[in-house]
């Protein structure tokens, strides 16, 4: 669901951990949420009413999200912060988190109704393992370089960088990590989320 363009003539069916990911990742104008039938129904383009039984997932409840600031998360399996990668993450088994490309995404909670750009934290791990792996990687917002780390056989400890908002109310924002220097690949391990308001 987060970072895939979703099919206008699909309808998802999500798990309960998913919902809170898809109010914060898929606009109430680009998709409506509801569950319907015991099924949780996320609908690209659906512009009518929602059926007569069916009801608003977008509407407040007061089921805490998980997704809170300030978010932490180590990214064991099962927890909320799996829900939170994007394309390029082997995360299948119940072990690390490893790139498995030349570049991977990860999505962040952020809240815009403060108007504070968040300040997010990344745990980075080299696997050590390849000769063409990058030892430099960057960090990439909205198509422009954020932030960098130098990746060595110990954690970059904490990738740090504050994010921009872009519009109001909680949302996710896609941070992309790429190489630094072109024909290598990551081949990294993410530990942990961090993320908190800046300042």
């Amino acid at each position: 669901m987060l970072g895939d363009r979703l099919d206008a003539s699909t309808l998802y069916l999500l798990d309960d951990r998913e919902v809170a990911a898809a109010r914060l990742a898929v606009p109430a104008s680009a998709a409506a949420l509801f569950r319907l039938d015991g099924h949780n129904v996320l609908a690209p383009g659906w512009s009518s009413a929602l059926p007569v039984r069916a009801t608003d997932l977008r509407l407040p409840s007061s089921a805490k999200s998980p997704f809170q600031l300030p978010f932490h998360d180590d990214l064991a399996a099962g927890g909320p912060g799996r829900l939170l990668l994007g394309e390029g993450w082997n995360s299948t088994n119940a072990g690390a988190v490893s790139s498995r490309g030349d570049t991977a995404s990860v999505f962040v909670p952020v809240d815009g109704t403060s108007g504070q750009q968040v300040r997010v934290e990344l745990d980075l791990r080299s696997d050590g393992s390849h000769k063409s792996q990058a030892r430099q990687l960057d960090v990439w917002i909205d198509g422009r370089q954020a932030g960098s780390c130098t990746l060595t056989t110990a954690m970059c400890r904490t990738l740090s960088l504050d994010v921009p908002l872009t519009r109001p109310g909680p949302h996710l924002r896609e941070l992309v990590l790429r190489p630094a220097r072109s024909g290598v690949r990551l081949h990294v391990e993410l530990v942990g989320i961090r993320v908190a308001p800046a300042g």
